[in-house]
């Protein structure tokens, strides 16, 4: 079972779980584009950066925790747009829990929440290459663009899906 927890109600334990993974995890690192030489970020410097971007981006950023409240990654909804009906979606979880349904899950939740807000579209920016990620849009069945080498897919969230 995965838990969404807003991120300004997080525990320092689940702090230091996702700033370990950023730190550690040299999968997750090399996909969030972090360098070999980047110093490692304290749990407090995780915490102030994601509440910069949160704010700059117009953001809900969810901790996605395990059923024992361990935090394995972010999922978030970003470039919010009430007005237009839209919004971004990104995610991340540590490679350990990866290919057991937690992200596939997590996903569901934040359609939910969108749908919430009354928004109409989800789209994201995909590598043509992250065959689970695609998988676990297509269920709701995505407009997908390609773009500059990566996949744009967008989602009505009205729309019914498999």
């Amino acid at each position: 079972m995965v838990q969404l927890i807003p991120f300004d109600k997080l525990l320092p334990s689940q702090l230091m779980d996702l700033a370990n993974l950023l730190n550690f995890d040299d999968t997750l690192r090399d996909e969030l584009g972090f360098k070999a030489e980047d110093p490692p970020m304290s749990a407090l410097d995780f915490q102030a950066f994601t509440q910069a971007w949160a704010e700059r981006t117009q953001s809900l950023q969810f901790v996605i925790a395990n059923g024992g409240g361990i935090a394995m990654g972010l999922i978030s909804l970003s470039h919010i747009n009430k007005e237009n009906g839209d919004a971004r979606c990104g995610y991340w979880i540590g490679s350990k829990y990866r290919n057991r349904g937690y992200t596939k899950e997590a996903f569901e939740k934040i359609i939910n929440i969108a749908r919430q807000m009354e928004l109409k579209f989800l789209t994201s920016t995909i590598s043509p290459n992250n065959d689970i990620s695609l998988a676990i849009w297509a269920k709701y069945r995505p407009m997908v663009e390609k773009v500059k080498g990566s996949l744009r897919v967008t989602v009505d969230l009205w729309k019914e899906s498999d």
